[in-house]
């Protein structure tokens, strides 16, 4: 029996989602654990009276602070298409959210750097914390992503797909720091971070739908320059360095292609 599972997750912020493969999640037949392909495909034999899957893989796991792991379980049919979904739920939502954009943030990743051990590792992602110190905020603490819940203006950050992207980007900048080299910059960081986020999703705007008005975060198409431009904000100060490799990057696909 042979099937494929989709996560419904966030398009960009929560106000909208989309189907993506599941690449590579977990699921348990009779107590036994397998993983579905990169396609989001699985093959079982013999065929199951019930398949559970989860949010995570041998790659992303995703931790929910705020109690239980979301599951699922289905009976399966030969060559369906099951798709899960917890759009109403923002708890679980944020926990698919979490699983898929990790996954992609991973992926591509791999495109630009793939020797770096690092992204062979599994990655944890902390969903759902509750901090006061923390609201309408995320951040990458060296070893996990950590995604607070929703808090009166902003919406629950792992729903807002960029913003796991930017901060998987904190991640893929800690591990291309060359040791004895140089030191971490706030600034650069910010920047390198959003830089990735449009390197995802190649839009200029950083994280549509954080706010619960629908309204974005950033964004770097901006011509600050430096010294004009610095802030005591390394995200504001960053802009200058994430702008400047937007507008090379328009250059280079003006002169060679989108490829």
């Amino acid at each position: 029996l042979t099937g494929t599972l989709h996560y419904q997750a966030p398009t960009r912020g929560p106000q909208a989602h989309s189907d993506f493969p599941a690449r590579g999640a977990h699921f348990l037949v009779d107590n036994s654990q397998s993983s579905a392909d990169e396609a989001g495909q699985y093959t079982v034999d013999p065929a199951p009276a019930t398949l559970s899957c989860f949010a995570s893989s041998d790659l992303i796991n995703v931790f929910n602070a705020a109690g239980d792991p979301a599951s699922l379980a289905f009976t399966p049919q030969d060559g369906a298409d099951v798709v899960w979904s917890l759009a109403d739920d923002e708890q679980g939502d944020a926990q698919l959210s979490g699983f898929v954009h990790a996954s992609i943030a991973k992926a591509t990743a791999r495109e630009i750097d793939p020797t770096m051990k690092f992204l062979d590792d599994t990655l944890q992602v902390r969903v759902n914390q509750q901090d006061d110190n923390y609201v309408c905020n995320a951040f990458w603490n060296g070893v996990t992503l950590n995604f607070f819940v929703k808090y009166q203006i902003c919406n629950n950050t792992a729903r807002v797909a960029d913003v796991i992207y930017h901060e998987f980007g904190h991640a893929f900048h800690t591990h291309t720091a060359l040791a004895s080299v140089g030191d971490y910059d706030p600034a650069l960081g910010e920047g390198g971070a959003d830089y990735f986020a449009t390197a995802v999703t190649s839009d200029p705007v950083i994280a549509p739908g954080f706010y619960t008005n629908d309204t974005y975060l950033r964004e770097i198409d901006s011509d600050r320059r430096w010294p004009d431009d610095i802030s005591w904000d390394p995200h504001e100060t960053g802009l200058i360095f994430a702008g400047a490799m937007w507008d090379l990057r328009a250059l280079l696909e003006q002169e060679m292609g989108p490829d």
